[in-house]
């Protein structure tokens, strides 16, 4: 007995074949990134335990009995009690910086192991062949289900932060406007991390050389996460505090004093006059005299304060992480136009040479290494503590500052000259050299003015003569047509890489001034001239890929 095969039958058979295809591609992406999940997984786990079974350990003491030990002499369970919730207070603590990582974390592996590395090694083709799917569709499943693992995990690891904090909700250091108590008591964290998959997988795609593609990833998510947290204050209202200035205040208002409370985000204070001009902190810094000599001088009235209270934190956390939506699918989008597009309007062939992103990594590396002295010297001659500064005035600080000024306009032509001279690799090692060299003497000398004076001289004179060789190596790199973007790039990263010096030398100088006090410790200065010469003396690492990408 035989059977005939009609045409609904045959018309049938492609069809579930085409099922078939469609389906084997989300299989493959599943299999080929399993053992990540099941780390990440591992991890997600771990930070679960550890918080919920401190939170468990410290509930296991009621109040009533707490209270019943008294001054804890004689009563065990109070010694108990102090040593789980030291645990649990530190645990929590540390969770909060551990959630802003997790976005970075995030953005590696999208960079590397999920795009780029599959990129190096070919395995897209494998997949594409197996499946019989376009690249298009490879990188629409690759991000389909990269978004959903990474929303569950995001969502979870809210929800555990959320069940942790709820005791200590509303205490100073916790939950609030804490960046990362803020980021992980609602969505934000979740908006964050699907910021650091699409720019991961942007890096990746484009890039294509898995350790150039993590370092632009995590850079590129890192600079977008700081940008969020200093443009959060402005998107929504701020309540307004004014009271009248008095000359017998004689320090700027701070939160516990009466004004507002402690778990209130200050946007900005200021002093007002009265035609409405107003007068913030940083210019009532240096006036002999403090806040009461200033207000006086400048006429002021009122002390202005806008602040955040914790009540309107909720519509800011729909706002912000809308808002990073929309820049990652923006991402998202232009990736997959740039791969398709005829003439992109960055070739990723481009980027992936050696001597191309070894350039943009160098000159980075060196531009924050000139920016950290370019904002600390000044304010170092500027202050006068105990034992270092030096207390000048605008006048001195200019005359200090002509030598640097002279020699970074001198820089430029001397770069050229090395470059074409020695080559481009051994200009920038030379000037990586002498710059931690200089910035490592800061750290150690800067108790004399000529101290200061030399080493800003030979820093502009070592980051000018980097950059200039970075220009004429990477000019050299490219096909003719592409010298434009790839040396406007090198400008680019140039800006970008003095913005975050600038960013990390305010920071260090804010975070090393006493609670009182205008004038920054030394320690704040020592901090960012050794952190400076660490990120430089490290960009040798990127100075041999050049040189042996320029061989190739």
């Amino acid at each position: 007995m035989t059977a005939t095969l009609t045409p609904a039958g045959r018309a049938d058979a492609p069809a579930s074949a085409a099922r078939a295809r469609r389906s084997a591609l989300p299989r493959a992406v599943l299999r080929l990134h399993r053992k990540a999940l099941v780390v990440g997984a591992s991890l997600v786990g771990l930070f679960t335990l550890l918080l919920l079974g401190s939170l468990l350990w410290r509930s296991l003491y009621s109040p009533a009995e707490i209270a019943a030990c008294g001054t804890g002499a004689g009563c065990p369970g109070l010694n108990a009690y102090e040593t789980a919730h030291t645990v649990y207070w530190s645990l929590l603590n540390q969770s909060q910086n551990v959630l802003l990582l997790v976005p970075l974390v995030i953005a590696a592996y999208a960079a590397g192991p999920l795009t780029a590395r599959e990129r190096e090694l070919g395995t897209h083709h494998l997949l594409w062949t197996q499946s019989a799917a376009s690249p298009a569709r490879w990188l629409r499943s690759t991000l389909a289900l990269a978004s959903v693992a990474v929303a569950v995990g995001a969502v979870f690891l809210v929800m555990v932060f959320r069940t942790a904090v709820a005791p200590m909700e509303g205490v100073w250091g916790f939950g609030g406007w804490e960046p990362g108590g803020y980021a992980g008591s609602g969505p934000v964290l979740v908006a964050y991390c699907l910021l650091g998959l699409a720019v991961g997988v942007c890096a990746g795609t484009l890039v294509g050389r898995a350790l150039p593609a993590i370092f632009a990833g995590v850079a590129g998510t890192g600079v977008l996460l700081v940008a969020g947290t200093f443009g959060r204050p402005w998107l929504w209202p701020a309540s307004t505090l004014v009271a009248p200035f008095t000359r017998d205040r004689r320090a700027w208002p701070s939160p516990g004093d009466g004004a507002w409370t402690k778990d209130a985000d200050v946007r900005g204070q200021w002093l007002v006059t009265g035609d409405g001009a107003r007068i913030d902190q940083q210019s009532c810094a240096t006036p002999s005299g403090g806040i009461e000599a200033c207000g006086v001088r400048a006429g002021a009235e009122t002390w202005l304060v806008e602040v955040h209270p914790l009540s309107p934190r909720l519509p800011i956390q729909l706002v912000e992480p809308g808002l990073v939506l929309l820049l990652a699918a923006l991402v998202a989008g232009w990736t997959a136009v740039e791969r398709r597009a005829a003439s992109p309007m960055v070739d990723p062939r481009m980027l992936a040479k050696p001597a191309v992103w070894s350039s943009y990594v160098i000159t980075f590396a060196v531009c924050v290494g000139t920016a950290v002295p370019m904002y600390l010297v000044p304010q170092l001659f500027a202050v006068s503590g105990d034992g270092y500064g030096f207390g000048a005035d605008s006048t001195d600080i200019g005359r200090y500052l002509l030598p640097g000024a002279v020699t970074a306009a001198i820089s430029g032509p001397l770069g050229g000259l090395a470059a074409r001279r020695f080559g481009p690799g051994a200009a920038v090692t030379a000037g990586i050299g002498v710059m931690a060299a200089a910035l490592a003497g800061l750290a150690l000398l800067h108790t004399e003015v000529w101290h200061l004076v030399v080493a800003k001289a030979l820093i502009a004179l070592a980051g000018g003569v980097c950059v200039t060789a970075m220009v004429v190596r990477t000019a050299a790199s490219v096909e003719h047509g592409d010298t434009g973007t790839a040396t406007g790039l090198v400008l680019v990263t140039r800006v970008v890489g003095f913005a975050a010096g600038a960013q990390i030398s305010g920071a260090f100088l804010t975070a090393g001034t006493p609670a009182g006090s205008d004038v920054p410790a030394e320690s704040a200065f020592v901090t960012g001239f050794v952190i400076a010469a660490a990120v430089t003396a490290l960009s040798l690492l990127a100075v041999r890929t050049m040189s042996k990408g320029a061989e190739e």
